[in-house]
Formats: C-alpha cells, structure tokens, sequence
C-alpha cells in the first residue's frame, strides 16, 4: 500500500461584514511524509515513516513533547525526545492538550497537560514523554484518547484507562471531582468491544 502525504492548511474566514476574504497560500517547503495523524485542540502530531514523531502548534503545556523547545508554540515539525534508543512510534492520538504513543515494544508514553492526570504520573504536565505504568509485564496492543482521558486496550485483554473522571469517563463505577484517576481496568465490559473517545 503507498503511503500518502499530509499538508494542513488553516483559513480564517470572517463574513460578519459580507466582505469576501482571498489569500494566496504557498506550498510547504518540504512534506512530512505520515502514516499516522492525531489532532489535539492546539496542536498537531504525526508519525514519520522512520517511526519518530513530530509534533507542531500550541506548547503551553509541553504539547510538542521536547523540553529543549520551550517557545508557546511552533509553526514547524519539532521531534519528540525520549522514547529510548531505537525505539519507535506505531500509533498516536491526541486529547485536548496532550498526546500519547505507543511504541514498537508495547508502551505507552504521554506528553502535554496532566492536570487531570492525563499522562498517568501523578497530575503534572511534561514537557517530554513519560511512560505509562499499566502494571508489571502488561503491555498496550491498541492506544485510544480523547479530552483529558486515555485508554489502551493491554496485553491481558482489558481495558486500562486513566486521566479525568468527574463525569465516570474511566469506567470504575466512580468519579473524582479533582485530579484524575491513575491507570484502572475497566470493569463489565463484554469480551469484544469497541472504544472512541470524545
């Protein structure tokens, strides 16, 4: 299968007044060259052929996942660093301020805001990876995340979740008014299941 080619391009319109708004746009420089996409709310990350990630927009809350880039924001792909030598990123997705990837050995690692616990260590924000602990030899075989929650389908055939829960986003028969919730199975879920994230 060929692989495509992604180009964002962002307009803004305003029509309050009727006056029609035109702009040339110019092509990029050089493309990024991705098999997988994720859109937060401020930023955007991507997955590379080679398997590294990149991620460009907002990084007020360490969105672009490298703490060596500290401007608000990037215009450009920056690479994330941290993930270990070697390894590489086989799916990406991405909640409101944070985004998470699992990796070619089955983890899981998160980047961005973490108020709500959304990277799973403790409730604070990072501005480079930190790997999700979903319990000793368990690994992550799919990755799901959406608002300030996330979710990876595991290794023993659960479903492990964790980040904000004051609505009983994470399936524990509970909520949690402040922080958020650390990685928890989710429980009475049939044995085949479908999950999206909103």
């Amino acid at each position: 299968m060929a692989r495509g080619r992604t180009l964002t391009v962002a307009a803004f319109v305003s029509a309050a007044i009727g006056v029609a708004v035109t702009a040339d746009v110019a092509r990029p420089a050089a493309r990024l060259a991705t098999d997988r996409v994720a859109l937060g709310d401020e930023h955007t990350c991507v997955i590379k052929d080679d398997g590294t990630v990149w991620c460009f927009g907002g990084n007020s809350d360490g969105q672009l996942g490298n703490s060596l880039f500290l401007s608000s924001d990037s215009t450009t792909p920056v690479q994330i660093a941290g993930f270990g030598a070697g390894r590489t990123a086989v799916k990406i997705a991405a909640g409101e301020r944070h985004t998470c990837a699992l990796l070619d050995n089955g983890t899981v690692w998160c980047w961005g805001a973490g108020g709500s616990n959304e990277l799973a260590n403790g409730g604070v924000q990072s501005f480079n990876p930190v790997q999700v602990p979903l319990g000793s030899g368990i690994t992550a075989t799919d990755l799901f995340v959406g608002g300030r929650v996330s979710c990876a389908l595991t290794s023993d055939s659960r479903l492990t979740c964790w980040g904000q829960n004051h609505m009983g986003q994470i399936g524990n028969g509970t909520t949690e008014v402040n922080g958020g919730v650390a990685p928890t199975a989710v429980s009475n879920i049939p044995t085949s299941f479908g999950v999206v994230l909103g």
